[in-house]
C-alpha cells in the first residue's frame, strides 16, 4: 500500500509539471494558428481589392470566392475585424492576455493591451511596382 501511495504521488508531481506545459502549448498553438488566419485574411481581402477596386466590408464578403475555407472565429472564440485603407489591408482580434508575443520577423504585427484581452493587429501592403521595388532595393 505504501508503494502504490509513493507511485501515485510520484504522478501528481509530474502531472504538476506536465499540466501547465500542455495548456502553455496549446495557447502557443492557437496563437499561431490565429496569426496564420489573420494573414490569410489579409490576403484574401488584397485579392479582393485588387479585383473589385474596393475593400471588402467584413471577412464574410471574401467567403468563398476568395477565401474557400473562410473563417470568421478565431481558435480563441473572437469575432475578426477586417479594415482597408491607403493601399493597406488590416485584421485584427482580441485574445486573452499574455499569450500573444512579439513576431521580429514581422513588424505589421501590433499588439495591444485591452486590460483581460490583447488586440493583435497583422497589416498587408497592396504590392504595386514601387512597392515591390522597395522590398527589391531593401533585399539587395
Amino acid at each position: 500500500m505504501l508503494e502504490a501511495s509513493v507511485c501515485l504521488l510520484m504522478i501528481a508531481f509530474l502531472l504538476s509539471f506536465l499540466v501547465p506545459c500542455y495548456v502553455g502549448w496549446v495557447k502557443k498553438a492557437r496563437y499561431e494558428k490565429t496569426l496564420h488566419e489573420m494573414m490569410s485574411i489579409a490576403e484574401a481581402s488584397i485579392d479582393y481589392f485588387m479585383l473589385k477596386a474596393a475593400w471588402p466590408q467584413g471577412v464574410e464578403a471574401l467567403i468563398p470566392q476568395f477565401m474557400p475555407q473562410g473563417v470568421a472565429v478565431s481558435p480563441f472564440g473572437t469575432i475578426y475585424e477586417l479594415s482597408g485603407s491607403n493601399n493597406m489591408a488590416t485584421v485584427s482580434v482580441l485574445i486573452p492576455s499574455g499569450i500573444a508575443e512579439n513576431n521580429p520577423e514581422s513588424s505589421l504585427v501590433v499588439i495591444s493591451s485591452q486590460g483581460a484581452w490583447d488586440q493583435i493587429q497583422v497589416s498587408q501592403i497592396v504590392k504595386n511596382e514601387f512597392t515591390s521595388r522597395l522590398s527589391y532595393d531593401r533585399g539587395h
